[in-house]
C-alpha cells in the first residue's frame, strides 16, 4: 500500500472511529491493511474507547492451552496402567481370550471414564455409589453367564451391555440435573468429538508405532511382540482415556472441526443413502430373503442414525443455515424410508421363519428408531419454516434416549431367560 493510500485509511478510520457499522464495513474491505494501520495510528486515539475496543479486538491474542496438570497427568496414567493390566490378565492366566474380551473390554475403559467425571463433576461419595455398583453388578453379571460363544442371547448381551454403561457414563457426564435435555445434547456432542479426537490419537499411536518398529528392524531387532504385547496395549487402552480428557477439558481444540466433518459429510450421506436405495430398486435385491441384506440394511440404519443425531447435536448449537436443515430433514425421510423396508423384512422373516432372540433385538430396536425418526423429522420439518424451532429438535433427541436405555436393559436382563440363554 503507498503511503498516500495508508494515509487516506488513516483518515477514514478517524472520522469513522465513533460510527461502529461504517468502521466495520472499511475493516472488511481490507483486515490485513486495516489492522497495520489502526496499529499505527492508535497511539492518537488511545483515549477514545471505541479505539481501545478495536485495538484489543485486533491485537487480542489467546492464551495458549494449559495442557495438562500433574493430578489429571497422574489420573490418566494409572488408568491407563491398571486397564492395561486388566487386558494383559487372561493371557497370564491362561483364560478363554475369545470369551474374556467379548465380555469385559467395555469393562475395563468404560468405568475409569465415569470415574473421570464423577471426579470433574465433584461427586460426593453416596452420589458415587450408584454408577459404581452398576459397574460391578455388571461385570458380575456377565461373567457369570454361561461360557459359550454360540449363544444368541448372550452374544446380544456383551453387544448391548456396552450401550447400558455409556447410559451410566452418561449419567456422570450430567452430573445433578439428570433430566435436563441440554447436558443431555452436550454428552452426545461430547461423544462425537471423542470420536474425531479418538481417531486422530489412533491414527498418530499406528504411525508412531509403524515408525519405531521400522527402525528397530534397520539394527536387526525384531521387537514386534514385545511392542503388541507391551507398549501398544498400554498405549491402546489409554488412547479412549486420552481422548476423554482432552474432549472435555479443552472442546476449543475440537468444536471447529466437529461441525466441519458434519457439514461434510452429511450431503454426502445422503446421496449414499439415496443412491443405496434406488440401486436397490434396480438390481432387484430383495432384504426379505435375504439375511445378508437385512443386516446390511440395519447396518447403513444404524450408521445413517447415529450420523443424523451428530450432524443435528452440531446444528442445534450453532444456530445451523436453513439449507443444511434441509438437507438433514431430506437424510432423515430417506432413513426412515430405509427403516420402513427393513421393519417389513424383518416382520416377514418372523412370520415366515419363527421368533429368534435376534430377530426380537432387530425388530424392537427398529421399531425405536422408527419412531424417533418420525419424532425428528417433524421437528425439522418445522424447523425449516421457523428456526427458533431448533431447541425443541434438541428435546426430541435427547428426550428419547432413557427409552433406548429401557429396550437395552430388556435385551441384556429379560431376554437371555425368555429364551433360556440360548
Amino acid at each position: 500500500m503507498s503511503n498516500t493510500s495508508s494515509e487516506n485509511l488513516q483518515n477514514e478510520i478517524l472520522d469513522k472511529i465513533n460510527h461502529p457499522k461504517e468502521l466495520e464495513a472499511l475493516y472488511r474491505k481490507n483486515q490485513t491493511e486495516f489492522h497495520k494501520t489502526f496499529n499505527a495510528l492508535y497511539p492518537q486515539i488511545a483515549d477514545e474507547r471505541a479505539a481501545q475496543v478495536w485495538f484489543e479486538r485486533l491485537n487480542y491474542q489467546q492464551e495458549s492451552i494449559q495442557w495438562i496438570d500433574k493430578k489429571d497427568l497422574l489420573f490418566i496414567l494409572v488408568s491407563s496402567f491398571i486397564a492395561a493390566a486388566i487386558l494383559k490378565l487372561p493371557q497370564l492366566m491362561k483364560w478363554d481370550l475369545p470369551i474374556f474380551f467379548t465380555r469385559n473390554m467395555a469393562l475395563t475403559i468404560m468405568p475409569v471414564i465415569a470415574i473421570f467425571f464423577m471426579w470433574k463433576n465433584s461427586f460426593s461419595l453416596r452420589k458415587s455409589i450408584v454408577p459404581i455398583f452398576i459397574f460391578i453388578l455388571a461385570a458380575l453379571y456377565i461373567n457369570l453367564l454361561p461360557k459359550t460363544l454360540t449363544s444368541d442371547t448372550i452374544n446380544l448381551v456383551c453387544i448391548h451391555l456396552p450401550l447400558l454403561l455409556w447410559m451410566v457414563i452418561g449419567f456422570s457426564f450430567v452430573g445433578n440435573d439428570v433430566k435436563n435435555n441440554q447436558l443431555r445434547m452436550q454428552y452426545l456432542r461430547f461423544n462425537g468429538d471423542l470420536v474425531v479426537i479418538g481417531a486422530v490419537l489412533m491414527l498418530a499411536g499406528i504411525l508412531f508405532s509403524g515408525i519405531t518398529i521400522g527402525l528397530f528392524s534397520m539394527i536387526n531387532r525384531k521387537i514386534v511382540d514385545f511392542y503388541v504385547d507391551n507398549i501398544a496395549l498400554w498405549g491402546g487402552a489409554g488412547i479412549p482415556i486420552l481422548g476423554t480428557y482432552i474432549a472435555y477439558t479443552h472442546p476449543q481444540i475440537i468444536n471447529k472441526i466437529s461441525p466441519l466433518i458434519a457439514k461434510i459429510f452429511t450431503p454426502i450421506v445422503l446421496v449414499m443413502a439415496t443412491s443405496f436405495l434406488v440401486s436397490m430398486v434396480i438390481i432387484g435385491k430383495n432384504p426379505y430373503n435375504d439375511r445378508e441384506a437385512l443386516m446390511m440394511f440395519n447396518l447403513l440404519l444404524i450408521g445413517v442414525m447415529a450420523i443424523i443425531l451428530f450432524s443435528l447435536s452440531e446444528a442445534t448449537k450453532s444456530g445451523t443455515q436453513k439449507i443444511n436443515m434441509i438437507i438433514l430433514c431430506a437424510l432423515a425421510i430417506v432413513t426412515a424410508l430405509i427403516n420402513i423396508i427393513a421393519l417389513s423384512a424383518i416382520s416377514f422373516r418372523l412370520v415366515e421363519f419363527g421368533w429368534t432372540p435376534n430377530r426380537v433385538a432387530v425388530l424392537g430396536g427398529n421399531i425405536l428408531i422408527f419412531i424417533h425418526l418420525l419424532l425428528v423429522t417433524f421437528r425439522l420439518f418445522k424447523s425449516i419454516k421457523q428456526m427458533d424451532e431448533l431447541s425443541k429438535i434438541e428435546n426430541a433427541i435427547a428426550g428419547y434416549l432413557p427409552v433406548y436405555g429401557v429396550w437395552t436393559m430388556f435385551i441384556v436382563l429379560i431376554l437371555p431367560v425368555l429364551f433360556s440363554y440360548k
